[in-house]
């Protein structure tokens, strides 16, 4: 490995550790489920044009893709699939430029071997871009995920096997696959990365998670801490290590970190028998892993709540506000008011809000370009088909008069 693959790793820790409190994903937030058993989820993060967001849901096992769609400025939705008596796991990843944030794929039953649509999609990376060594060295596309005892790290190559030599009594070339892992927090200390690493060099390496020391990479450099599960499929390489095996090693550093995260980057290299120097091949752009990811835990719905109804003749213009409260900390799907008038017509506007915390009460509000109704009905529905309604009177003194909470039940609007 030449040095300027490690110095790409450090530069990529120093960037992480810079905007480590920045938060690309914030104010995550979703509904109830919809009569189809639907879920709408938003949250607000970056819009930049070489920014790309996406939601992924974990669906029977296997990490589901989500489309975002851009409600207003930075504000973001995409419809989710569940089960109301299941917990939901999400996850977002952003791809920006050449490094990936995401939250990485969560494995739920802590085994091995695992299918690639159990882990989470990184990066896919070029075709016919390795520098040395023919197609198996020739990396296209990158998978990670973890449970509660495991990492675990898949590559693809343009291949249909992973051989770790080039054939015969005696080869020429030896192989070695690296899923590599640094501590972006300790990793300028020391210059130390560790890999899930799949080779074999008899009586010299075999596969294992490995310590390489240094800004190079040779046999005097790389120590081997811990072992790894592995598996071929065709053009698939899928391997695990105990979480344990690496955060104790004594240059690792504190885990969980500060940013409950790692870096990683799956390199190919190949080992000269002859010269007993070893030659890059390929790699992926580095992604920043972090151990998050957004749960609904499964619930009973409860409808909101409607209170603290007012509203102020202006003149030509009537401001109505109200509070929001929903016990399961949904944010409504129907948020009107509906104005009645003398003649039988009806209007009706969207209430806005600011806050979008809805784990506490929220403020609703709205100016309608009207005085002369008779009387306004609220509506919120957090469910897109039950809704929660309370009915105010135009009294001449102009004083808040309200009618009974009523629940109503319409045809669902989303379906």
């Amino acid at each position: 490995m030449k040095k300027v693959i490690i110095s790409l790793f450090i530069l990529f820790a120093v960037s992480v550790l810079s905007g480590q409190e920045a938060n690309l994903w914030n104010n995550i937030r979703n509904s109830a489920y919809t009569q189809d058993n639907q879920m709408y989820i938003r949250c607000e993060t970056i819009d930049l044009p070489n920014a790309q967001t996406e939601l992924y849901y974990l669906s029977d096992n296997e990490w589901e893709f989500a489309e975002l769609t851009q409600l207003d400025g930075v504000t973001y939705e995409a419809v989710v699939s569940g089960n109301p008596q299941e917990d939901l796991y999400c996850r977002y990843r952003t791809e920006a430029d050449t490094i990936i944030t995401m939250m990485a794929a969560f494995v739920p039953n802590d085994d091995f071997p695992v299918q690639l649509s159990q882990l989470g999609f990184v990066v896919e990376d070029a075709i016919g871009d390795n520098l040395e060594g023919e197609e198996n060295l020739d990396l296209t596309s990158e998978y990670f995920g973890y449970s509660d005892s495991r990492f675990y790290a898949a590559m693809t190559n343009n291949s249909d096997d992973f051989p770790t030599d080039s054939g015969g009594w005696f080869p020429d070339e030896y192989y070695f696959y690296i899923a590599g892992i640094i501590n972006p927090e300790t990793v300028m200390q020391d210059t130390v990365m560790y890999g899930m690493v799949y080779c074999n060099i008899p009586f010299l390496a075999e596969p294992g998670l490995y310590k390489i020391s240094g800004d190079t990479l040779n046999l005097d450099t790389i120590e081997r801490i811990g072992d790894i599960e592995y598996e071929i499929d065709d053009n698939q390489l899928i391997m695990a290590c105990n979480i344990e095996d690496l955060t104790s090693d004594e240059n690792f550093g504190d885990w969980p970190n500060l940013s409950n995260s790692i870096g990683l980057q799956s390199m190919t290299n190949l080992f000269s028998a002859g010269s007993q120097e070893f030659g890059f091949a390929d790699l992926v752009n580095v992604s920043f892993q972090k151990f998050d990811q957004y749960v609904v835990e499964a619930f009973e719905n409860e409808l909101p709540q409607i209170s603290e109804i007012s509203f102020t003749n202006l003149g030509i213009l009537t401001n109505i506000s109200c509070t929001y409260f929903d016990a399961n900390a949904n944010f409504p799907l129907v948020a009107e008011v509906e104005t009645h008038h003398s003649d039988g017509s009806i209007e009706t506007y969207e209430l806005s809000h600011i806050s979008v915390d809805f784990s506490a009460p929220v403020n609703y509000s709205v100016q309608i370009p009207e005085t002369d109704w008779t009387e306004f009905v609220i509506r919120f529905s957090d469910n897109g088909y039950q809704y929660s309604e309370q009915t105010v009177q135009n009294t001449s003194a102009e004083e808040t008069t309200l009618s009974q909470n009523r629940l109503s039940i319409f045809p669902n609007p989303f379906r």
